[in-house]
């Protein structure tokens, strides 16, 4: 009896002190500032999750695209002030493509840290409701999208930018988002195309804390003698130190308390059974 006690006790500490993790929330079209520079968030991420994925605001300007191409034969435009720029000189590769490069060295240099993923968005990651047509039998048209109006800012009157998403006619088609807010089948040599780098982030490079808490104590190596009472166990116990991503300071330091609490009346009860021992 006093065994299955002691190891309940021991379960119980466990089970109160477990890791937490209380991350920010995000909700999709949530404006994000990182380093100066603002993001729109491209899914819900929960507080659990850890990261958060985000399209930047505005494409890359002309400086930019001219700057982080270099060396890249790329051929560019100035497209009102952002850089317009060719996809790839033959193909929609993303992995081998001009863009790749542009958007790796721009993330390497205006983010310092925190960064995931760096890439182009996807076709998950615009609004789902769509429909599929194509008006001239070819032409290019395709997924137009019935939604997009409640979340303006997939476009721009201003521009229309490349996303990773393959041609629907060969592979020297890639679709872009047109000015309208509308997918289009289009050639990846045009240097027209401006940049919107899609990023994945780390909680904690936006603010949410980093902390490290004494998490739980596990017994190792325990040796219990069925035939011998408490007082002859031998056991080996460590404290665990858990890396734990918390918001809430206030929890942490409940969890803490509780913990010390279990602590406390496990010592109790383990010196009231040694007394009860010694006096038999």
């Amino acid at each position: 009896m006093k065994k299955a006690l002691y190891i309940l006790i021991i379960l119980l500490s466990m089970s109160i002190c477990n890791k937490i993790s209380a991350y920010t929330e995000y909700k999709i079209g949530d404006v994000v500032t990182y380093n100066d520079i603002d993001f729109y968030v491209l899914k819900d991420s929960s507080s659990k999750e850890d990261s958060v994925t985000m399209l930047k605001a505005e494409p890359l300007s002309y400086e930019e695209v001219r700057q982080y191409s270099t060396g890249t034969g790329a051929q560019i435009s100035n497209q009102h002030g952002y850089g317009g720029v060719q996809y790839h000189s033959s193909n929609n590769d993303y992995s081998t493509s001009y863009i790749k490069t542009i958007v790796d060295a721009w993330t390497n240099d205006k983010l310092p840290s925190g960064l995931v993923e760096s890439r182009l968005i996807l076709k998950d990651e615009i609004e789902t409701e769509r429909k599929e047509y194509d008006p001239c039998n070819g032409c290019g048209a395709s997924l137009a999208m019935a939604d997009i109006a409640i979340y303006p800012w997939f476009y721009n009157n201003d521009y229309w930018y490349w996303t990773s998403i393959p041609g629907l006619s060969s592979t020297y088609n890639v679709l872009i988002m047109k000015e309208q807010g509308f997918l289009y089948n289009y050639y990846v040599e045009s240097s027209s195309g401006t940049v919107r780098p899609v990023i994945t982030l780390k909680k904690t490079s936006l603010g949410d804390a980093d902390e490290s808490i004494i998490d739980d104590i596990e017994k190792e190596d325990t040796k219990i003698d069925a035939k011998d009472n408490l007082d002859d166990n031998k056991s080996n116990e460590s404290k665990t130190t858990v890396k734990v991503d918390n918001t809430y300071m206030s929890k942490s330091i409940t969890i803490i308390i509780l913990g010390f609490i279990t602590a406390s009346i496990s010592i109790l009860i383990i010196y009231k059974f040694k007394l009860s021992n010694k006096k038999r």
